[in-house]
């Protein structure tokens, strides 16, 4: 979509579960409009997914947090 000359962007989220998995493990996150006052931010972590690795899910989260805290220190 374009208005005056602007471009409006949509951002769209969405995660699946795997195949055979009880959970779904991964994290992301999107925040900002993508303009140079309020930058977008895209991050996305895959948990494992796996029983062997049962808080992946946590790993996912602090990852893709972590990410974002930086990121919006240097944006």
């Amino acid at each position: 979509m374009v208005t005056l000359g602007v471009r409006r962007w949509e951002t769209l989220a969405g995660s699946v579960q795997g195949v055979g998995k009880k959970r779904n493990q991964d994290w992301f996150t999107c925040q900002g409009t993508g303009s140079g006052e309020d930058p977008l931010l895209l991050a996305v972590a895959d948990g494992h997914g796996s029983a062997a690795h049962a808080r992946s899910d946590l790993g996912a989260r602090f990852a893709v947090d972590r990410f974002v805290g930086r990121a919006e220190l240097f944006a």
